[in-house]
């Protein structure tokens, strides 16, 4: 259930390195969930040396409590809300209201547009190899919806060199061949 992005160093001077930087993003992996953090029922020697080896972060926030608009957070930087992208994809369809509720769901986004700038992006601006590798989440096409193809929407169009296994849905073995 590795999910996310991968960027790796580009060229650069020995006088000039820059960090490598790696993003591990993890469906349902709670704070303490790791050894490096606390877990004693579980060893995690792999993250656990990456921890030690690098930079460790103890605060953090997740944009939402489901996938698709907390990978998108990440990788804007901004909220779900702004985004419009509120729930997961495909979600629940534009106006679903729980029984005998006078709520509705707002109508959202269940992909990310083109249009927004991705830390990949950035990273490429500056020189950077950029790769995401595992589940993106973040190109649902309804059928029949109008506009962009999925095709159209996955990482390597959103700043990323490289992809593997980026689609609409969760990862599969058939995505890397």
């Amino acid at each position: 259930v590795l999910a996310f992005t991968s960027f790796f160093c580009g060229h650069s001077h020995a006088s000039e390195r820059r960090p490598n930087i790696v993003v591990i993003m993890v469906d349902d992996l709670g704070w303490r969930d790791l050894h490096c953090y606390g877990m004693e029922k579980l060893d995690t020697p792999s993250l656990d040396q990456l921890a030690a080896e690098g930079m460790r972060f103890t605060n953090g926030y997740a944009g939402s409590p489901v996938c698709t608009p907390t990978r998108a957070a990440m990788m804007t930087g901004q909220s779900p809300a702004r985004l419009r992208i509120t729930n997961h994809a495909p979600g629940n369809p534009d106006g679903f209201a729980l029984k005998d509720s006078p709520w509705q769901e707002p109508k959202s986004m269940r992909h990310l547009p083109l249009a927004a700038v991705t830390i990949a992006e950035r990273l490429s601006e500056s020189g950077y190899a950029t790769a995401h590798i595992g589940k993106w989440h973040l190109s649902y096409r309804a059928p029949g919806e109008q506009g962009v193809t999925e095709k159209e929407i996955r990482p390597e169009k959103q700043g990323f060199d490289l992809n593997i296994g980026g689609l609409d849905v969760s990862f599969t073995t058939s995505a890397m061949w």
